[in-house]
């Protein structure tokens, strides 16, 4: 066990070896590797070629720097810069050289387990190689080694072939190839791009729609006029003189950036009463990462408690969002439902169809100004919450329109306003044919009247539980108009 946990705190600890950790494939084992004799040292295999036994250039070796080992024992190395003694000590070098590569020589040629190929010839500088020591060992066979004919110079390795014909081949090297590689002759085609032709059928309007993409424009005057002059009023001019710092929720910052900020709080709070000390750190590191004044703090932190701490459900008064236990809500949901071709007039006519059943009659006339370019392919969008109980799913948004500088400036009607002015009343419509979709096939025996409690937008600048309703839009769209839209955006 302790060498085990010392190899283990090595290979934690040491700078790992390449070799040693790379990843062998078994596919490897049969494919031809190619290596150096310094790294086969200790290592086997079937089959090995020694195409390049010819060792270095002696002639450029022989005129370089002489590093040599004395004769006399425990010498070091010494490096000789043109003393008396240089030829001696050149021929020292030499001869540790040629020591040097007979012991490559003998690594090689023992890596075979089944056969070794050899290629050795009258090259240069094979000489001085270690096969020509083992061949010709007298300096004066050696001298003149370059010089004999090949039948001369192989005779004692035929010579060994004979006494082990069963061990030892000697056979000249195949033929090249005399033939020459030649590029194939050049083609005189002139090339041409492709050109596309798209087919008749291609369609050109398929793309991913969302609520922010069907409401960005409308037609004419009238309530479309009043939905970009509420837009204008929900980002204040760059030249507008900054509001008045009060410790209340109305004077918070408008425009995108604050809207942002309040939306990821309520995204990663936890609504239960236990975790009012983790909410106010969430709002203090939410307006520190949006670059809010920290002095927003208190009030932010009052506007939560009161948002959850508001009675949403008429007929059950005690329930509130802080009853909600994590598990029974879902934040952010993002979902996609195939779109059909839709255009506004079709839009338009559903709605008419079913004015009665719309929070307020000129609804239909508002959907009737959009002015989106037909389109089909898919419907995106994310909604705030979603959230169980007591058996019923609910839509809910949080919104921080400013509509006023106080409480009751967020009474009913004037939220129906804000909702007919931002459009947000056909926003609810597509995330409830969203979430009808997913609970058809989610939740086992669903149906519409049982399991769809309604929806829910909360402007929280004018949530008060101690105020009634202020704030709060609730809204159940009828059954039969939800599954025609369904059927009208769905292929």
């Amino acid at each position: 066990m302790e060498g085990v946990l010392a190899w283990l705190k090595r290979q934690l600890h040491e700078k790992p070896d390449q070799d040693e950790m790379q990843l062998r494939l078994e596919s490897d084992a049969d494919a031809v590797q190619i290596v150096t004799i310094h790294r086969s040292k200790g290592l086997e295999y079937p089959v090995v070629f020694l195409p390049f036994c010819a060792p270095r250039d002696w002639d450029r070796i022989a005129k370089g720097e002489v590093v040599f080992h004395a004769e006399a024992p425990d010498t070091p190395l010494c490096l000789d810069l043109g003393s008396d003694d240089v030829e001696t000590h050149r021929a020292l070098y030499l001869r540790e050289l040629q020591a040097e590569e007979l012991r490559l020589f003998y690594v090689a040629a023992t890596r075979a387990r089944q056969r070794c190929y050899i290629a050795w010839g009258a090259v240069r500088g094979s000489e001085r190689g270690a096969l020509s020591w083992l061949l010709h060992p007298t300096p004066e066979t050696t001298s003149q080694l370059l010089k004999q004919e090949d039948a001369v110079l192989l005779a004692p390795l035929q010579h060994l072939a004979n006494t082990q014909p069963q061990a030892i081949a000697v056979q000249p090297l195949p033929q090249r190839d005399v033939t020459a590689w030649q590029p194939a002759p050049e083609s005189s085609v002139t090339l041409t791009p492709r050109l596309f032709t798209p087919p008749s059928t291609m369609t050109r309007s398929w793309r991913i729609a969302s609520f922010t993409a069907l409401s960005a424009h409308s037609a004419g005057h009238g309530e479309g006029e009043a939905w970009r002059q509420a837009e204008r009023e929900e980002s204040p001019a760059a030249d507008a003189p900054p509001l008045p710092v009060e410790n209340n929720i109305h004077a918070f910052p408008k425009g995108a950036r604050p809207g942002t900020c309040l939306h990821e709080i309520f995204e990663q709070i936890d609504f239960v009463p236990d975790a009012a000390a983790t909410r106010r750190q969430e709002v203090r590191s939410a307006l520190a990462r949006h670059g809010i004044e920290p002095h927003w703090e208190e009030s932010v932190a009052r506007m939560l408690e009161q948002t959850l701490a508001a009675p949403l459900v008429l007929q059950e008064p005690s329930f509130t969002l802080s009853t909600l236990a994590p598990e029974d809500r879902l934040c952010e949901m993002e979902f996609f439902f195939p779109l059909a071709d839709l255009d506004p007039a079709r839009l338009a006519t559903l709605y008419r169809q079913h004015r009665t059943t719309l929070p307020e009659d000129g609804i239909a006339d508002d959907i009737a100004h959009l002015t989106f370019a037909p389109l089909q392919g898919m419907m995106r969008g994310f909604a705030d919450l979603i959230f169980c109980h007591a058996g019923l799913y609910y839509l809910l948004d949080w919104k921080s329109n400013h509509l006023g500088d106080d409480v009751p400036a967020y009474h009913p009607q004037a939220l129906l306003d804000a909702m007919r002015q931002h459009c947000y009343i056909l926003q609810y419509h597509l995330y409830t044919v969203a979430l009808h979709l997913l609970l058809q096939q989610r939740l086992p025996g669903y149906s519409y009247q049982k399991h769809f409690g309604g929806v829910f937008y909360l402007f929280l600048r004018g949530i008060d539980p101690q105020r009634g309703d202020y704030g709060i839009f609730r809204d159940r769209p009828d059954e039969t108009f939800i599954a025609e839209l369904a059927t009208l955006l769905r292929p």
